[in-house]
């Protein structure tokens, strides 16, 4: 797999430093929980962003500002160009049941995905203020739950409140690892099955760097591109 070249067609403020990359490119078949990496101008190693949307070739990322990388991203006019690698990584095992998905503030960029092919689903999504919410128009049909930390929208609280009363269905999720660690928590404690999915820096996307590892809980150690970035959160350490 090489890095392809690929041209803009979007790149807009969606929330709070939060943006809508889009980019015309053929990835082929794609799984809900995938990545790509993108090479940011001046940046010495590629940044991997969870696939949000693909659909006719056009690929919808959406990413936080948070640093160097993402600040150059926001730079990115319509007909730019950038480099781009994937699909990358293992997606969500998605069951034919219920689905609950949890995600905590970008958190949700993987499940737009997921609604191109699942429709019995219960999302929570928490955030720190209601300014942090976007796209919920796109998740139509899903039952919705959700939480900011100011109580400002929604239910007061953290999206892993609901984890007393959430259905015994399997879990996905992504968000902070402050909360992929409660599901962690919550997994081995009542022997469900939750899959994380963890986000993290890593070097070259294929597992020739070896840069992007995660302890096994088992003992040694899981390659979030190769491995992951999908994991069964009884079997990690973060």
């Amino acid at each position: 797999m090489q890095y392809v070249k690929v041209k803009v067609i979007k790149n807009s403020k969606v929330a709070a430093q939060i943006f809508e990359l889009q980019v015309e490119v053929d990835l082929g078949h794609v799984k809900p929980g995938q990545f790509v990496l993108l090479y940011p101008k001046g940046c010495l190693l590629p940044r991997p962003f969870s696939i949000g949307d693909y659909v006719d070739n056009v690929l919808t990322i959406f990413y936080k500002v948070v640093g160097k990388g993402t600040r150059e991203l926001t730079k990115l006019q319509p007909t730019a160009s950038i480099y781009l690698l994937g699909p990358l990584g293992n997606g969500f095992d998605i069951p034919t049941h219920h689905i609950n998905v949890i995600a905590g503030g970008i958190g949700i960029a993987p499940f737009f995905l997921l609604k191109r092919v699942a429709d019995d689903v219960t999302l929570v999504w928490g955030v720190k203020t209601k300014d942090e919410f976007f796209g919920l128009e796109r998740f139509k049909g899903w039952d919705i739950h959700l939480y900011t930390e100011d109580g400002s929208h929604g239910m007061q609280g953290m999206a892993t409140d609901c984890l007393n009363t959430i259905s015994k269905d399997t879990i996905l999720a992504c968000g902070p690892i402050e909360m992929l660690n409660q599901l962690i928590d919550f997994a081995i404690s009542n022997n469900r099955y939750v899959q994380v999915l963890v986000e993290q820096r890593m070097g070259c996307g294929i597992g020739a760097c070896r840069g992007c590892a995660i302890r096994r809980r088992a003992g040694g150690y899981f390659h979030l591109c190769e491995d992951g970035p999908v994991f069964d959160a009884r079997t990690i350490v973060l």
